[in-house]
């Protein structure tokens, strides 16, 4: 098992198959869609990020054992003190094991339920608070996810994902853009604007699915941040949000939370770290967290 830390591109292009079979197919996959002058990946700052080394890389374990929360909690706490020293158009992108049997078996529902589930844990894990000056409330316009005291941005791609290109890929992963990248890009700045339908045009090009209607400005009226994180394969928009900052909703998140046996948490041995039967009455209300 390599350590964990955090990669650039420079040493990726030079060293990746030191890490193994797994991350040297992740990576050599997503650099492949990020340098692709043909079919031009739609993300344009995730694209220029990349080309001049801003992005940060992990490679973390099957997002299924608790293992893979607390190692994600550890790599964005890690970013989030280099971040604005990495770049203007700079991510952090967390990719994780997908073993094949599950790239078969998981539907987008399921890693929908993965998805939000990673963002509770490691929200759960975060040891600095919520900053003052970004809203707890998924239902206000200016929220976002924030750990470490830093708001993010947040999108993830899946294995089961077909006609939503931009949000497939074949291991699953989770990409954290820090707010201050955007602050120049919005509906108030030409740059913005333009920003915005270059890569809209990109989006008509790339994805067989229609640009969803979730997709909108920042602190818009109408714009609900979370909505964006997790897009379908179609274009249903979700009704609610099952992420819950500070004094958490327990019933509404274990019950968006839980898995069934086949999906079930594993320990980092392997071992389903779901609850015995004898306590599912106690656990009933909490969902896993990163190791119990």
């Amino acid at each position: 098992m390599w350590a964990l830390t955090l990669y650039t591109k420079d040493w990726l292009d030079e060293r990746v198959m030191e890490l193994g079979e797994w991350p040297s197919e992740a990576y050599g996959e997503f650099r492949d869609r990020m340098l692709d002058l043909e079919i031009q990946f739609p993300c344009i700052l995730g694209q220029k990020g990349f080309r001049a080394n801003q992005l940060r890389f992990a490679f973390l374990s099957d997002f299924r054992s608790c293992k893979s929360r607390e190692e994600l909690a550890k790599a964005l706490a890690e970013y989030g003190q280099q971040a604005r020293t990495c770049g203007q158009y700079t991510s952090f992108v967390a990719f994780f094991d997908t073993p094949c049997s599950l790239r078969s078996s998981y539907g987008v529902e399921d890693f929908e339920q993965v998805f939000w589930s990673l963002l509770q844990d490691i929200h759960e894990l975060d040891e600095q608070s919520w900053p003052v000056d970004v809203p707890q409330d998924v239902d206000q316009t200016l929220w976002e996810f924030c750990f470490g005291g830093e708001p993010y941005f947040v999108l993830c791609a899946t294995p089961a994902h077909h006609r939503r290109k931009s949000r497939e890929f074949p291991y699953f992963y989770v990409a954290f853009q820090p707010r201050f990248v955007f602050e120049k890009i919005h509906d108030q700045t030409v740059f913005g604007r333009k920003m915005k339908e270059r890569i809209r045009e990109r989006l008509i090009e790339y994805d067989e699915a229609a640009i969803h209607p979730a997709l909108r400005w920042y602190g818009q009226p109408d714009n609900r941040e979370w909505k964006q994180y997790f897009l379908p394969d179609d274009e249903r928009v979700a009704t609610h949000c099952p992420f819950h900052a500070g004094a958490m909703n327990k019933s509404l998140v274990s019950e968006f939370t839980t898995r069934p046996s086949e999906l079930g948490r594993l320990d980092e041995n392997g071992q389903s770290c779901n609850a015995p039967k004898q306590q599912e009455a106690d656990e009933k209300s909490r969902p896993c967290r990163g190791v119990q």
